[in-house]
């Protein structure tokens, strides 16, 4: 869990995933500034659109990133640049929690967290 939200993953090709959308929404941050950063810099973190199934059972195309990339990607969101201190709270408790140890395919919690 970070910060009473699940981090759910999901194994692609061999290996787990994130789909950041619900991330994203989740510390408050524009979901259109994190799709820009993440276009421009595709090499780095090696995003998808895959095909997933929502909370609704609808099956929907998601911007997704290896869970292995996933702790860069949160450290290059400059939480200091939020205005809103909200907001740049729950970035930080993202970020201090990015050091993700898997407890099952399905989720992933920060080190000495209950599972």
């Amino acid at each position: 869990m970070i910060s009473g939200s699940r981090l759910l993953t999901f194994e692609h090709q061999g290996e787990k995933w994130v789909a950041l959308r619900s991330v994203v929404e989740d510390m408050g941050v524009s979901w259109q500034g994190q799709q820009a950063k993440l276009a421009a810099d595709r090499d780095r973190f090696n995003h998808q659109g895959i095909l997933t199934v929502g909370a609704d059972g609808k099956q929907r195309e998601m911007l997704c990133i290896p869970l292995r990339r996933f702790p860069a990607w949160l450290y290059g969101i400059n939480a200091a640049k939020l205005p809103n201190p909200a907001v740049r709270q729950r970035v930080e408790l993202y970020q201090a929690a990015s050091r993700l140890t898997p407890t099952s395919p399905s989720r992933c919690s920060p080190p000495g967290s209950p599972s």
